[in-house]
């Protein structure tokens, strides 16, 4: 295993990484008008310089002001200020009721269900349960504001390679019931471009649990990079000092849960380090056999040298073959080293995993509020990034309480 040293990039005090204060700082220049419409702001370079920051955490910082249409970037010419301003920022910490519908009628909302494509469509599959969970939580706030009532669609193309004319004729059928607004729950993001592009622009449009923006359609995500900042300080502050990240497979995901872990390093002054478990061999995203797959996987990476670690798997599957393993080599999580995972899976809650959770009810109110506001004619930021929430269980328990 390779030791990497605690992060040295420079940030300030807190719990927030920078790229969010900075962002938060940004948008609060373009909301009171210090950067009006057409503004040329500052340079990146500049910009780094003055916060103190990296390239790229400054960078990360622009995007999502860009994803947001706050910002617009122009090939050589810079960086210009695009609107003049919105009423609420993307990053979604707690999350209000939405107001009630200024029109008098009641609004159709039509929730379109997919999943991604190596899932299949039972309900007992874990996984499953989650997004039917998602769902629920979009009728359900959409219903309990007074908004009007819902619709339910079930869309049989999935995946990249979904046949584009059966994909129309499924979102001409919705479209013929004349819905007053459309949520797209759990849609491969593969397809969510070509899905955003056959519903008309006047319709208000959301994509629930979708890892990136889509034109024309608003978007609710989850924030793997602070996931993995908030699993790993939990880590550190029950008293661990050396953690490890165990990640099988090459994803945006895990890449953000490990830049997340690194942030966390940085706060501690480098007292804390990191050990990054190089992949022997990777498995593929796509995977219906995840926990009997893991579990190999883990057997295969799982050393001695975890006892007194503080571990992040990078979901409940990979965590939960880590503590499989490790079982076999006499050591028990929450007794002999830390370990958390990703996602609260059936699995994992058998196992006792301390885990950080997809904030599904949050996700469906915030979905819920941004169509209000469109539906309303009020300016709503295009993307919406929800926490995910810390699920302490035995494994994670503090260094102190352990025999």
């Amino acid at each position: 295993m390779a030791e990497v040293n605690a992060v040295t990039t420079r940030e300030r005090a807190g719990d927030v990484p920078a790229f969010r204060r900075i962002e938060a700082d940004l948008r609060a220049r373009i909301d009171d008008g210090r950067w009006s419409a057409g503004h040329l702001i500052p340079s990146r370079r500049t910009l780094a310089k003055e916060y103190g920051v990296d390239l790229l955490t400054l960078q990360r910082a622009i995007a999502t002001l860009v994803d947001d249409g706050l910002l617009r970037a122009e090939d050589r010419r810079g960086t210009f200020v695009a609107s003049a301003g919105s009423p609420r920022s993307s990053i979604v910490a707690d999350i209000e009721s939405p107001s009630p519908l200024a029109s008098k009628h009641p609004a159709t909302l039509a929730i379109v269900c997919g999943w991604p494509a190596n899932f299949p469509r039972y309900p007992d599959h874990p996984n499953i349960f989650s997004y039917y969970s998602m769902s629920d939580a979009v009728e359900q706030a959409y219903v309990s504001y007074g908004c009007g009532h819902t619709r339910y669609y079930y869309l049989e193309s999935r995946g990249r390679d979904a046949d584009p004319d059966v994909l129309k004729r499924e979102v001409d059928a919705i479209l013929a019931d004349k819905p007053d607004a459309l949520a797209f729950v759990v849609i491969d993001d593969d397809i969510a471009d070509r899905l955003a592009g056959m519903t008309p622009p006047d319709l208000p449009t959301v994509f629930v649990m979708v890892e990136r923006s889509h034109p024309g359609a608003l978007a609710v995500s989850t924030d793997h990079l602070m996931g993995g900042y908030e699993a790993a300080l939990h880590l550190i502050e029950s008293g661990y000092e050396k953690l490890a990240f165990y990640s099988p497979v090459d994803a945006h995901w895990s890449d953000e849960r490990e830049e997340g872990i690194r942030k966390a390093l940085a706060r501690s002054g480098g007292r804390v380090t990191l050990t990054v478990v190089e992949p022997k061999y990777k498995l593929p995203t796509r995977l219906l056999e995840w926990e009997e797959r893991s579990r190999e996987w883990a057997r295969d990476h799982v050393t001695a040298e975890i006892a007194g670690m503080g571990v992040v798997g990078v979901n409940d599957y990979v965590a939960g073959g880590i503590s499989i393993a490790a079982s076999g080599l006499g050591l028990t999580a929450g007794v002999d080293y830390g370990l958390i995972g990703f996602d609260n899976v059936t699995a994992g809650k058998a196992l006792g995993l301390s885990t950080m959770c997809y904030p599904l009810a949050e996700m469906g109110r915030e979905a819920c509020r941004m169509l209000v506001e469109t539906l309303n004619g009020r300016p709503c930021a295009q993307r919406s990034v929800v926490r995910f929430k810390l699920l302490a269980r035995g494994s994670s328990q503090p260094m102190q309480t352990r025999q």
